[in-house]
């Protein structure tokens, strides 16, 4: 249950940084690069 929640709260950081991002960045890349999807990797 509580890596659940961790995904979660993890998708709304990641959501949130994504939405900050411009727009000509590949998201692939942004979350790969992120401390979140260095994390879930």
């Amino acid at each position: 249950m509580r890596t659940l929640k961790q995904a979660l709260l993890a998708l709304l950081v990641l959501s949130s940084a994504v939405a900050d991002l411009p727009t000509e960045m590949p998201i692939p890349e942004a979350f790969i690069g992120s401390p979140v999807g260095t994390a879930s990797l």
